[in-house]
């Protein structure tokens, strides 16, 4: 009886230890599932972490190089407004220094053809006085013909050329003439057709021309070279 009695004991305190160690293990599985879990949630965890971190991180990288890059963009682009303006300044200016250049060569090309034109239409108008005056006045002969014989101080014999028109008039005042100079002796009167005004006298120490045509010229020539 005893004996039955210890054996069902002993078989109790089996299932008893049994059960204790089936409860361990399985605490055991637990906990070890447990610590795999966590170390996984800590991996994922950190995983997540480290993406969170690149995704902030590049974002922010992102916003930084793009305001950088349009502070460098915006400075790029003024410096080069700055630069085409100065280059279209300095363009500006060189065209207005160049049309300058050429209203001022335009104004002295324009003066000097302006001085010819008013010396020729001066000489012109002198020309046109004079053959007025030498045909109201016929006598005018006179003070050009003792302007010229003033002329040939050392002369003895001259011969006077003029107009046959005026060829009279000289005649009759040869003697008026001939008291110019104390070494003038005698003056020929000689009628010449291409002589419209004045006169020409020949002499040994040479021509004197005294036409009005060419008193003209000289007057023009000196008007020309004197401006």
């Amino acid at each position: 009886m005893k004996s039955a009695v210890l054996s069902a004991g002993d078989s109790r305190v089996s299932l008893l230890t049994d059960g204790l160690q089936s409860i361990k293990d399985v605490t055991r599985g637990l906990a070890t599932r447990e610590s795999r879990v966590l170390d996984e949630l800590r991996q994922e965890a950190k995983l997540n972490g480290f993406k969170d971190g690149y995704e902030e991180g590049l974002t922010k990288g992102h916003q930084e190089g793009h305001a950088q890059g349009y502070a460098e963009g915006r400075a790029q682009a003024l410096a080069e407004i700055e630069a085409n303006e100065r280059a279209a300044e300095a363009r500006y200016v060189e065209s207005l220094n160049a049309e300058s250049a050429l209203l001022q060569r335009c104004a002295a090309e324009w003066f000097a053809e302006a001085e010819v034109s008013l010396g020729r239409l001066a000489v012109e108008i002198a020309a046109r006085i004079l053959a007025t005056e030498i045909e109201q006045r016929p006598e005018t002969i006179l003070d050009i013909a003792k302007a010229a014989l003033a002329e040939a101080t050392n002369a003895t014999r001259v011969r006077l050329r003029a107009n046959p028109f005026q060829i009279p008039i000289l005649r009759e005042r040869k003697e008026t003439l001939l008291a110019l100079s104390p070494m003038l002796r005698d003056i020929e009167l000689v009628e010449d057709a291409s002589i419209r005004g004045g006169c020409v006298i020949d002499s040994d120490g040479g021509v004197i021309d005294a036409r009005i045509e060419a008193q003209l010229a000289n007057l023009a020539r000196a008007a020309l070279e004197g401006r």
